[in-house]
């Protein structure tokens, strides 16, 4: 089994094995081996961080909701 220290790399490596000519199926059998998981409430906190450094947009706005590590982002209308 081949491994990789972060998830980029496993991604970056099926994408390019699924443009070599003439290949049909690509079967991910790499592990990462730095993979961490977070919570929904770190997710939420760093997006929340992430969005108030961002100067182009307005974070007092835009409501982060984590469900199961996927993020939500909605805008709220005035």
């Amino acid at each position: 089994m081949v491994s990789v220290n972060y998830l980029v790399e496993r991604v970056a490596a099926e994408k390019l094995a699924k443009r070599v000519k003439g290949v049909q199926d690509v079967v991910d059998n790499i592990k990462v081996k730095n993979e961490k998981s977070f919570s929904d409430t770190e997710i939420t906190k760093k997006n929340i961080i992430d969005l108030e450094w961002n100067l182009c947009v307005s974070h007092e706005e835009i409501n982060v909701k984590v469900k199961e590590g996927h993020v939500f982002l909605s805008e709220k209308v005035n």
